[in-house]
Formats: structure tokens, sequence, C-alpha cells
């Protein structure tokens, strides 16, 4: 190679960074190891998230949503699902493979959302939190709270058609285009028939943003735009009422599209200890107390970095190896001078940060009417979108549990303020935010990794399958817990003693069992945990066992201390255990005696006069 190659490689050489980003890239590994570690182990066994890969079988199969399955959330999630088990067959990895699908798109949805509010690099970042705090991630022991095996997948379906509504109303803010207004409204119709708090969070913020923008007359509500809106926006739902109406009165037909919301006020629902909770209702001062001291931490610690931010700009900034060494000295000081650092509360304040952010924003925007910019409203339409959304945790705010996705656009928001608009306004200021950018970009990958660092602890533990084929759910070892050996014997026992037509109904919930087994429920109520329970009752399920008389009926034990009812036929539902008892007698003990509290076990009953039956031989 001769001295001019030499030189043109060498530029060529230098050139790769700038023609290269390495932030896709970053991303899609981060998505392929997050999915690597968690393979197959993203679901409970037992709790949940039976329903949401039986309901799409049955659905597949014949069955109707609402009229022979009890459901109380939207149709939506459940008929995307069965359309898919009705080309692909039935399957947990189908569904999997499907949500991976969405977490890679929601990935792209937030990129192009986000790019417009701050820079590539905080983009990518934000990004990078959604991948490795949120599509994935398992704090507890159990599962379902991530984007591929949902607990209920309307929940993260929602939020994923509320970013993509986002961004639609992003791109209508820009060249005028009534058919962006249309798709808007379709969007957020396809959200209502989803959970009803995502759907009001995205109401509230578009209605908001849609006004200001008429307002200011960014946009006109011209009448062509309006009527494409409320057009997209009841054609969902009129959809699904046409057809229901096929295979239940019509009011009935209309009445199922508003079930969830029927649900979401009954009061008796809400004044449970787990609603109470998760509202932070159960402790209403000390949570709020709790927000606010973790908001001044928080606030604290920035002030902090902007001392030392400005004293490195007037002493050490000139010294590059000192103002490094004074940043690890900062990071060593937070992670290992700080004992039990509460990773997973870090989301307690997001509530009053956000409430902030709307507030600030809004004076922004009213102070400055004649010139505002559509990403001005963009952000603020997302701020307010994030705040209600977290209505529902309003008090105890977590990234964990339902906050995996409720907590999510929050986190994203507080994340580009943090490495975005924090150090412009820095920079305003002191006129360099160098070491203020790295500070927070530090914290926030601290942060970020530390959740990741729990996700991976919490899937090592998962080593025990359980089930076949597509269906397989790697859960605990038997020596931390028996269920899933348990759920093993008692596969294999109805394999071997019950027929493959012969149906059994699982109480209270365990309906994942009848999934893995291929046996259908011969009732509606396919799960009767006590919040179920308090809206069905007694005498409705009743009377379904005794018009279907089931050959078989199981008991899973469960345990539902946080609903305030401990166990099945003692604390609650105890006509329905009384008549169980008396008209069908056990067969089979796998386990511990369940609703004993002395472990978890099976029983697998038998109807008294089942042998006697001639249909039967």
């Amino acid at each position: 190679m001769n001295k001019m190659d030499q030189n043109q490689f060498l530029t060529r050489l230098k050139n790769i960074p700038h023609s290269i980003s390495w932030g896709p890239w970053l991303l899609i590994v981060s998505g392929i190891l997050m999915a690597n570690i968690s393979w197959q182990k993203w679901q409970d066994l037992i709790v949940d998230f039976g329903q949401q890969v039986y309901v799409p079988w049955q659905l597949s199969e014949g069955q109707v949503l609402y009229q022979d399955i009890f459901y109380i959330y939207g149709p939506l999630s459940a008929y995307a699902h069965a359309f898919l088990f009705k080309i692909f067959g039935p399957g947990i990895l189908v569904l999997a493979v499907f949500n991976l699908g969405l977490i890679a798109g929601l990935t792209i949805i937030l990129y192009r959302l986000l790019r417009d509010l701050s820079d590539v690099h905080t983009t990518h970042l934000a990004c990078l939190t959604f991948l490795l705090v949120f599509a994935f991630g398992q704090y507890k022991l159990g599962g379902n709270y991530n984007f591929v095996c949902a607990y209920v997948y309307e929940l993260p379906h929602g939020v994923f058609l509320s970013f993509l509504a986002l961004l639609q109303f992003k791109k209508y803010l820009d060249p005028p285009a009534s058919k962006n207004l249309g798709l808007l409204g379709l969007l957020t119709g396809l959200v209502f028939l989803t959970k009803p708090e995502v759907f009001l969070a995205l109401s509230v913020a578009l209605v908001a943003g849609l006004g200001l923008t008429w307002y200011l007359k960014i946009k006109t509500a011209d009448r062509r735009s309006l009527v494409l809106f409320f057009g997209g926006l009841v054609l969902p739902g009129l959809a699904f009422i046409v057809y229901f109406s096929f295979h239940m009165p019509l009011e009935k037909a209309v009445k199922t599209i508003f079930n969830s919301w029927l649900f979401l006020f009954n009061s008796d629902l809400r004044a449970l200890p787990l609603y109470k909770w998760i509202m932070g209702f159960n402790d209403p001062w000390a949570n709020l107390s709790t927000m606010l001291l973790y908001a001044l931490v928080l606030a604290a610690i920035l002030v902090l970095i902007f001392i030392i931010n400005r004293a490195w700009n007037q002493r050490i900034r000139k010294y590059p190896v000192g103002s490094s060494a004074l940043m690890f000295a900062l990071i060593a000081f937070g992670i290992y001078f700080v004992p039990n650092i509460p990773w997973l509360s870090l989301g307690r304040p997001l509530p009053f940060f956000m409430l902030l952010f709307a507030v600030f924003l809004s004076i922004h925007i009213f102070k400055n009417r004649s010139g505002i910019e559509p990403r001005i409203i963009t952000q603020w339409v997302l701020v307010l979108f994030s705040l209600m959304l977290l209505m529902k945790t309003l008090l105890n705010t977590h990234i964990y549990h339902y906050g995996f996705a409720l907590a999510l656009p929050a986190t994203l928001v507080l994340v580009v303020f943090l490495a975005h608009e924090l150090p412009l306004r820095v920079r305003q200021f002191l006129g360099d935010a160098g070491f203020y950018r790295s500070a927070m970009w530090i914290l926030i990958l601290i942060v970020v990794g530390n959740h990741a660092w729990i996700t991976w602890q919490t899937y090592q533990m998962k080593s025990y399958p359980v089930g076949f084929d597509r269906d397989v759910v790697i859960d605990y070892h038997p020596a931390f817990t028996p269920r899933g050996e348990v759920m093993n014997l008692a596969l294999k026992y109805i394999s071997q003693n019950v027929g493959p037509e012969q149906e059994f109904a699982t109480f209270p919930d365990g309906i994942m069992l009848n999934y893995l087994a291929r046996r259908r429920s011969p009732i509606a109520d396919i799960t009767l945990n006590p919040g179920v329970w308090i809206l069905v009752g007694d005498d409705a399920v009743l009377d379904r066992l005794k018009r279907s008389l089931p050959p078989y009926i199981v008991y899973m034990d469960r345990e539902f201390s946080y609903f305030g009812y401990n166990y099945f036929g003692r604390d609650f539902a105890q006509k329905i255990h009384a008549w169980i008892q008396t008209h069908y007698s056990v067969q089979a003990q796998i386990g511990a005696t369940p609703f004993t509290g002395k472990g978890f076990g099976i029983q697998i009953l038998m109807r008294n006069n089942f042998r006697k039956d001639p249909s039967n031989a």
C-alpha cells in the first residue's frame, strides 16, 4: 500500500464514526440480549396469563367473547390473538413472537416521536430505557408485567396504539392533511377497545392538544377533518357491535363494548385492598410524603451536580484527568456509599414531575401564543398523556407491576428532560454544560443498568420447563417452589385419565391448566378470583355449573390475601365450593391440599355419577 493509499485509508477510518450511527445497533443488540435471557420465562405459570392464551384459543375455535367467555376487558387484543391462532395454530410462542414484533415497532415509534423533542443521542437513550427497563422487565417473583407476555395484553397494546396516535398527532401538526386526523381518530377508537385507563389518558391528552391547536390557529377544525376524526373514532367499536349482534341481542352487543367501563367504576371492586395499594390510597399521607421526599432527593442531586458543573467550568475543566476522576468519584459515591438504594421505588415522584412539567409547559405556551412551535405542543400532549396514565398509580407509582406500562411514558419524558432539556438550561446559564450532561447520562445509565441487572437475576432463577412444544413455560426450580412440578404431574394425569373430549372447570384461577391440557372449560367463568367473584357472584356461576355438569373439576391452590380474601371456599365463593364438595369426589391429589396454606397443590375431582352415565362407556 503506497503512501497515498495509506492516507486515503486513514481518512476513511477517521470518518467512520461520523458516517455510522451506533445507536440503532446498540438498540438491536440490547433487544436481542433481553429476549435471549428472558426466553419463555416472561409469564407467570398460574396467575392471570392463562386467560391470555385460553381466550384466543377458544375464540379461534368458534366461541364468542362475552357470550361464551366472561371477560372484563376490551375485545381488540383477544380477537387479534385469535386471528394469529387461526393462522398459525395455538401456542404461547405465537403470541410471544408477535408481541416481540410490537416491541420492535414501539421502539421505532418512540424513536420517531422523541427525535424531534430532543436530539438523536437522547432518543437512543430513551429507547434503550424502554428495552432494558420496561419491555422485558421482571422485578418480582412471578411474571406477566412486560410487553412480551402481559397479565392482560390490552394494557401494553393500548400503550402501543397510544404512542402511535401521539406520533400521528405530531404529523398532524406538520403540513395540513385531513387524512392524518382521520387516522388519529381510528387509532383512538382502537385504544377504546383495550383498557379504559389508557383510552382516558389518550383522549384527555388529544382533546387538549387538538383544542389548543385550533385555539392558537395552528390548524383549522374544518368539517371534513372532524367527520374523518369522529368516523375513525367510532368505526372500531361499531364493527365489533355488528359482529357481536350476529351472536347476541343488539342491546347486549352494544353493552359488551362498554363492559370494561362498567367494571372500572364498580365501588366494591375499587374498595379491595389490592386496588387501594395500586393507587396508594391504602396509606395516602405516607405515600404522598414518600413521593415528595423522592422528588426532593432528586432535586438535591440535580442542584449538587449544577454546583459541581460550575466549579468544573471555572477551575478544573482544563484538567481532563481530574474532571474524569471527579465524575467517577461521584459514581462510586452513589453506588457504594449510599446503602440500600431503593432502585425499584425510584418511580415514586413521577406524578409530581409530570404535573410540574405540565404546568411549566402550559405557562410557556400561553406566554408565547403567537410564536409557539408545534414541537412544544407535541411535548405538552405527551406530558399530559403521561400524567393521566399515572392516575391509576397516583400515590404509589412504580416501574414494576402495572408500572411496566403505566409508568413508561412518564419515565421517557423524565429521561428526555434530564439528558437533554436540563443541560440546555444549564448551558444557557453557565455557558457550558458538558459535565452536567455527562453526569445526567451516567446517572440514567446507572439506574437503567441496575434495573436490567435485577431483571437478569430474576430470570436466572427460572430453569424448570412446564408444558410442551410451543407452549413451554420455564418456571422456578422445584427446590424454590413445587408448582411447576405439580403442574407437569397434573398434565400427565389428565392426558392419561381424562378423555380428549372431556371438559373440566378449574377453580378458582388456573385456566392455564385447561389451555396446556387442551381441554376447554364448560363454563364462561374461566377465572374466579375475588375481584371477578364480586362482579359475578355465587349464583350465576352455580347456575352455569348445574347446567353444564362438567365430568371433572380441578382445584388449584391460590391465596388471595392481597384481595382481602385468602382462600376459595372459606373466605369467598362458599356456596360454589359447598356444591362441588357435595357432587364431586377427589380422584387425584398432587402436591399439598389446596386452600389449606400448606403449600401448592392440585386436586382433580370427578362427578359422583359420572361413571354411571352410559354416554361415557
